[in-house]
C-alpha cells in the first residue's frame, strides 16, 4: 500500500489535484491477499487495508480486463495481449 501513501503525497505536495492508485493482483496468488495477522479483524488485505480509510478505498482490478482493454484500445496490442493471457492465465 505504499504506493497509495505516494499518492496522497503527490496530491499533498504538488499541483496535482488527484492521483488514482488501484491493487492488480495476480488470480493465481491468492496467497498474496491473506495476511498473517488480522487488521480490523480482516485476514484480507485490501479488505483490511480499505477498512482503515473506508472513505478513500483502494479498489482491486482485474489484470485480465487491464490487459484486454489496452488490446481492445489498441490492436498493436493483441499479440501482446495474448502471450499476457496465457503466460500469467489471465
Amino acid at each position: 500500500m505504499r504506493n497509495r501513501a505516494l499518492a496522497d503525497a503527490i496530491v499533498a505536495n504538488t499541483e496535482a489535484d488527484w492521483a488514482d492508485v488501484a491493487v492488480c493482483l495476480h488470480p493465481q496468488n491468492a496467497a498474496c491477499r491473506v495476511l498473517s495477522e488480522p487488521v480490523g479483524g480482516d485476514e484480507d488485505v485490501i479488505r483490511a487495508f480499505n477498512s482503515i480509510v473506508p472513505n478513500n478505498p483502494v479498489p482491486a482490478i482485474d489484470p485480465g480486463a487491464v490487459v484486454q482493454a489496452i488490446a481492445d484500445e489498441n490492436t498493436t496490442w493483441t499479440k501482446w495481449a495474448a502471450t499476457m493471457h496465457s503466460r500469467y492465465e489471465l
